[in-house]
């Protein structure tokens, strides 16, 4: 379940490709979240693995981000 408190466009969730294991199969893995709504993706083949979050833009958010 994800949730926001701010709008954020176009969220994507994955398993680093760095972690072994057979790929996860998203349901839907490219969403926008409102603040107040809760957002479920399906999710096949995790198995107890973490999963890395983005989204667009999210580079800005780095220390050394320069428009």
């Amino acid at each position: 379940m994800f949730k926001a408190d701010a709008p954020v466009k176009g969220v994507m969730v994955g398993v680093p490709l760095e972690q072994e294991g057979k790929d996860a199969v998203f349901e839907n893995n490219f969403v926008d979240l409102v603040p107040g709504e809760a957002v479920k993706l399906g999710l096949k083949g995790r198995e107890a693995r973490k999963l890395e979050t983005r989204w667009l833009c999210d580079w800005e958010l780095k220390s050394d981000f320069k428009l």
